[in-house]
């Protein structure tokens, strides 16, 4: 870590929020696929009165959440971000201010309340999530205390919604200006602008944390099942026999994959191909073509909950497989990754493979609890938890 004599390691910037979480049996995941692409949607029966299973309240918000996480694994934190005249801003304030946030930057709205969630789980523990902003889409540029940049080596900036946007351009300027670093997870406002608009904070920024589906969003490339390179491949088949899970198949002049979903990850097909024509193993989603046109960015990390974590620095992709996990709620969960991942990457002087290891274990314990914060991991836990949970295929590609 650096000596520069900042006071805080990292500001946080972006929502906070009041989560109520509901949990209905009930709820239908419909899947819309194709040859490579695939959509999934929560359905309920249309005007019918649904059953709740259980109902559970607690803190949320993007800026809210990486704080507190980045607090328990050691950092030196300040949050900014706007709340409203309420008892839920109060408990948003208290609980970060419990962890040793600095809070003291924080805004206040006078018109708005404070942003509110409702959260949808289905019986599979992904969720869809009803969100009022509140005062968190009203932070102006006129009243963020812009002096408070100069005193971080890190900024986060999280999903910003409404006028908050407006804030962005001399946010950017302000931490180029002061040499601080910028971990960036755009919002869905943000993404709608598209690559080209995006560009020069994509290139400024150090870090660019994205989900699949916003990695999509923001370049317009879809993953893909897509793990051979079909102008390499001689059509020798060892990549068939090397595989235990009958993956690999051929079909007249081409090796394709079938059942993605039972590889092990045991590796063994990649070292098979005398050519290297397997782009990747076929446990993950094939993102290369949105790195590619991210490859401008600092270091871009795309997760994919179930589906493990890609990241690319232009230069190599890094493959981690997710860790086992008995999925509760996965609100949060990226959060809690993206505040793992830096603390990792901060601590170890830019490891991406420790970063990635830090990031997927936060997260994934973040998922195994109800809200975003009940199952944040600390600087002691992460550690344990990593060793308990690795096996033999937890290793970077």
């Amino acid at each position: 870590m650096t000596n520069d004599k900042r006071q805080f390691d990292v500001i946080t910037i972006g929502s906070a929020t009041q989560d109520v979480f509901v949990r209905s049996e009930l709820g239908q995941v419909i899947s819309i696929r194709d040859a490579l692409h695939e959509k999934e949607l929560l359905g309920f029966e249309y005007g019918g009165k649904i059953n709740v299973d259980r109902i559970e309240f607690a803190t949320g918000g993007g800026s809210s959440n990486v704080a507190c996480a980045l607090a328990k694994l050691g950092l030196s934190i300040a949050f900014l971000g706007k709340i409203g005249k309420d008892e839920a801003g109060k408990n948003v304030l208290l609980e970060m201010e419990g962890l040793g946030v600095d809070i003291s930057n924080h805004l206040t709205s006078e018109t708005h309340r404070t942003g509110y969630s409702v959260v949808i789980n289905s019986f599979e523990g992904d969720r869809t999530v009803l969100t009022y902003r509140g005062a968190n889409a009203e932070i102006t540029e006129r009243e963020f205390p812009w002096e408070i940049i100069k005193n971080t080596r890190w900024a986060y900036l999280t999903s910003l919604r409404g006028i908050s946007v407006t804030i962005i351009a001399r946010l950017f300027k302000e931490c180029k200006k002061h040499r601080v670093k910028i971990a960036w997870n755009p919002g869905s406002q943000q993404l709608a602008q598209g690559h080209e608009a995006l560009r020069k904070y994509l290139r400024q920024a150090e870090i660019v944390f994205l989900n699949k589906n916003e990695a999509a969003r923001l370049t317009g490339v879809e993953p893909e099942r897509r793990y051979i390179d079909h102008d390499k491949c001689n059509l020798c088949e060892d990549c068939i026999k090397a595989c235990p899970q009958s993956i690999f198949r051929r079909d007249e002049d081409r090796i394709r994959t079938i059942h993605e979903d039972t590889c092990t990850r045991c590796g063994d097909c990649l070292p098979a191909c005398p050519e290297n024509a397997i782009i990747m193993e076929p446990w993950a989603w094939n993102v290369s073509g949105a790195f590619e046109k991210l490859s401008d960015t600092g270091l871009t990390v795309i997760t994919d909950g179930a589906g493990g974590v890609q990241a690319s620095d232009g230069k190599t992709i890094y493959s981690f497989p997710a860790f086992g996990a008995n999925v509760v709620d996965t609100l949060g969960a990226g959060d809690g990754f993206g505040a793992g991942f830096l603390a990792g990457y901060i601590s170890s002087d830019g490891d991406i493979e420790k970063a990635i290891r830090l990031g997927a274990a936060n997260g994934t314990s973040v998922a195994e609890h109800i809200g975003a914060k009940k199952g944040q991991l600390t600087k002691n836990s992460v550690k344990e938890f990593i060793v308990e949970r690795t096996k033999d295929y937890h290793f970077i590609r």
